[in-house]
């Protein structure tokens, strides 16, 4: 069974993360910011899978050092070769912030069940896009391609739907 780093409806744990991700997109106060890492790392510390988070990140550091160069170049008082200081504040603030949202994702995506987070899509779109059954059907149909790569993949598909459904209408 997997760990839960909090112990709380995954609803509420969604509309934090929502809430953390505004947070995120909306602030240019510094002061917010070192709050929302501070944030980061209490639930960082908290999470069991860290090296998991750790690999994950890692995949998105590119595209946030890219964001930071971006940046380094705007119009204003230059250090160093058109590198100017507003760039390099602006591309620190722009960076920190995609990486805290990120990382707020990825916390939120890893101590969350895969079958709880169809719930909360289902919830989300109050069950008219039936987001969260496809999700579920996806990765059961996922895992049962890993552990069946004998049979057909229609087949494999046809059972992980009908798993669900009976699993739906329990």
């Amino acid at each position: 069974m997997r760990q839960h780093f909090i112990h709380i409806n995954p609803k509420v744990k969604f509309l934090i993360t929502i809430l953390l991700l505004l947070i995120c997109g909306v602030t240019k106060n510094p002061i917010v910011i070192i709050t929302l890492f501070i944030i980061f790392v209490l639930e960082f510390l908290l999470l069991p899978k860290k090296k998991t988070f750790v690999k994950q990140i890692s995949l998105f550091l590119p595209f946030v050092l890219m964001t930071f160069a971006f940046q380094l170049f705007v119009p204003g008082r230059i250090i160093f070769k058109g590198i100017t200081y507003e760039g390099l504040y602006q591309g620190s603030i722009l960076g920190t912030k995609l990486l805290l949202a990120i990382s707020y994702s990825l916390i939120f995506t890893l101590s969350t069940l895969p079958a709880e987070i169809g719930k909360v899509l289902d919830w989300v779109t109050l069950n008219k896009l039936g987001l969260g059954k496809t999700l579920i059907v996806a990765l059961k149909f996922i895992t049962l391609i890993k552990t069946s790569p004998e049979k057909s993949p229609f087949s494999i598909l046809k059972y992980a739907i009908e798993k669900t459904k009976n699993s739906m209408t329990q």
